[in-house]
């Protein structure tokens, strides 16, 4: 008599070598959009400091050229700077530095 693979649990092990195959595609995709998201947080951090900067260098109403003193400009240019990268990730500070 001939017993089929099938039997013998074949189609099981098909199938979750299928299954296997989907969860690692799954795992793929969900690794890309962490990184996708890591970075898009990254340069949004990184655009708000430029932004942040940019006010602080050259706002006609308080704005480096404005200022008088450099002390004081260097100052607050360093606290924007620290602020933007709290509100980051520590692997997006990079972005901000």
């Amino acid at each position: 008599m001939r017993a089929p693979a099938d039997d013998f649990g074949a189609a099981v092990g098909r199938g979750l070598t299928q299954v296997g195959a989907g969860l690692e595609q799954v795992s793929d995709t969900q690794a890309a959009i962490t990184r996708m998201t890591s970075e898009a947080h990254a340069t949004n951090a990184a655009n708000q400091w430029v932004q942040r900067k940019n006010e602080l260098l050259y706002n006609p109403d308080n704005g480096y050229s404005n200022d008088g003193a450099y002390p004081n400009h260097s100052c607050r240019l360093l606290k924007s700077r620290n602020q933007t990268a709290a509100s980051s990730f520590r692997s997006q500070q990079s972005a901000v530095d």
